[in-house]
């Protein structure tokens, strides 16, 4: 049996790793500690790889939606406290360390050697909940920023403690000068009742009392991609000529292009989806009948 036609909506290819290092070539070659998917084990770019068969062109290579995390697990950890300094290689911080998910992963691609490292003090470590304050409303797992799940990363190594801040920045690999100059200039603001630097509100903390801790911290996790089949306003996917492929329609994460260089919020791919799978049926309806 031959279909009038098709539409092609299997998702995304974040569980397909041969195709994450053809899109997104940066994430791919970080240790998987860095790079790891939390989606769908079924998107393997299938609707992609059966397109591209046919002389289908894909858009939005380099594109993806990177959580920031410190690679404690594989659990979701894109929420941070606001006790948390982040700062780069220079030790200059770079955010309002509570920025959202879908900002803060790529902040951290931007900085030096694409690292950022959450600077803390004993007492901030040794206030942490055990569970994020919003857990349940925001549907966070594991809380990585935890007391107790700090210190058992300090055991491991994978957190770096020292007794001063410059001992701290030369295990780490941060300019000293800086991180101590940054740690100094947030204090100062703390303690006059405000980060001047981002705005940063929330429970604000001075990094003061050692010993003093480092996190390294990646826009690692991901759980949707945003390359895929290069469609027009019609849904219908478009050849390397740049001309559609008759019959062939894609929605969804299989598409590419839609989503732009970075992720703007909660909904947009649920959205995308439903917005251009109707658009691809009634195209495809229409082709087929015609």
């Amino acid at each position: 049996m031959r279909a009038g036609a098709v539409v092609l909506a299997t998702g995304g290819y974040g569980a397909n790793r041969a195709m994450l290092a053809e899109f997104n070539p940066e994430i791919a070659a970080q240790d998987e500690r860095w790079s790891f998917y939390f989606g769908s084990q079924t998107s393997r770019g299938d609707g992609i790889a059966m397109a591209r068969g046919v002389g289908a062109a894909v858009f939005g290579k380099g594109r993806l939606m990177v959580n920031a995390s410190p690679g404690f697990s594989r659990d979701v950890a894109d929420f941070h406290p606001p006790w948390l300094v982040f700062v780069n290689r220079d030790g200059q911080r770079f955010m309002d360390e509570t920025w959202p998910y879908c900002i803060a992963g790529h902040r951290i691609e931007e900085q030096p050697g694409r690292l950022c490292f959450a600077i803390f003090d004993e007492p901030t470590r040794a206030g942490s909940p055990s569970r994020h304050p919003f857990a349940d409303k925001l549907g966070v797992g594991d809380f990585a920023y935890s007391g107790d799940r700090l210190a058992e990363e300090a055991a491991k190594g994978r957190v770096l403690t020292a007794d001063t801040l410059e001992e701290l920045a030369l295990k780490a690999g941060i300019d000293p000068v800086g991180l101590v100059g940054s740690v100094a200039a947030y204090n100062a603001d703390v303690r006059e009742g405000g980060d001047r630097q981002f705005f940063k509100t929330g429970a604000l903390t001075t990094i003061q009392t050692a010993p003093f801790y480092a996190a390294e911290v990646h826009a690692a996790s991901f759980g949707a991609t945003s390359a895929g089949l290069r469609i027009d306003p019609d849904a219908r996917v478009l050849g390397l000529d740049a001309h559609p492929i008759d019959g062939l329609y894609a929605a969804g994460e299989t598409a590419g292009g839609v989503l732009g260089e970075r992720y703007v919020g909660g909904g947009n791919y649920i959205s995308n989806a439903l917005i251009f799978g109707r658009i691809a049926g009634q195209g495809a309806a229409a082709f087929a009948r015609g």
